[in-house]
């Protein structure tokens, strides 16, 4: 009796853990004369006739860009930068231009944090290929194999699905996503800074230049 008692027990641990809901860290934008909809913590805003949808991604969504090789998650699947989806809408008869590595972050804790290059994953993932001699006993000759590593897959989606931003031309949206250094878990409340939005005429003059500041709430959410 006692057997089957610790076997149960044992049991109901397990599908205890199996079950055991995940904590996980996002933002919630808040909602002002700039951000004019919030919708599934989507900050909506609308100016000089463009449309720009900015969205933290969790570890659930990062997860959800790359099953193997994830330049955004370390080896523990957890979170490695601090990431978000950005899409720009030009709505527009002329071009506009925004320069990526321009954004800027503030985490309320005195710190501010620069957007990731291409050229910086480059740094963060700087193996690709390494070279290995093997021999062949069909042919009786040694031949040279290139073997690609993680971070050469890594480096490469990263590069696919940084936003490119530049000159967005007009009635075309880009999308893409905006990397920072991990912001700390004290932080209350962050910033998103995208300066120097630029507006042209027909005439490809710049006749405006926009700031964008978007503020969200960190929040630690338990999944269900």
């Amino acid at each position: 009796m006692k057997k089957i008692f610790i076997s149960v027990l044992f049991i109901l641990t397990l599908i205890q853990c199996a079950t055991k809901p995940e904590i996980i860290r996002t933002y919630i934008p808040f909602t002002n004369e700039t951000v004019t909809s919030a919708t599934n913590n989507i900050a909506i805003i609308k100016i000089n006739g463009i449309e720009i949808h900015i969205k933290y991604l969790n570890k659930i969504e990062l997860q959800k860009l790359a099953e193997k090789n994830n330049p955004y998650l370390d080896s523990n699947e957890a979170p490695l930068l601090t990431t978000f989806k950005i899409t720009i809408y030009n709505n527009r008869d002329t071009k506009i231009e925004f320069e990526p590595k321009n954004a800027i972050l503030l985490d309320g804790l005195g710190n501010q944090f620069s957007s990731l290059t291409y050229d910086m994953f480059k740094e963060l993932y700087p193996s690709t290929v390494y070279k290995e001699y093997q021999y062949s006993f069909i042919f009786n000759r040694y031949y040279m194999e290139e073997h690609y590593t993680d971070d050469y897959y890594k480096r490469g989606k990263a590069g696919k699905t940084l936003f490119k931003g530049g000159k967005i031309y007009p009635k075309v949206h880009v999308t893409g996503i905006l990397a920072f250094p991990r912001v700390s878990a004290k932080a209350r409340e962050v910033t998103l800074v995208l300066p120097d939005i630029k507006f042209y005429n027909k005439n490809k003059e710049i006749v405006d230049t926009k700031e964008i500041e978007i503020k969200f709430k960190q929040k630690l959410v338990r999944t269900k």
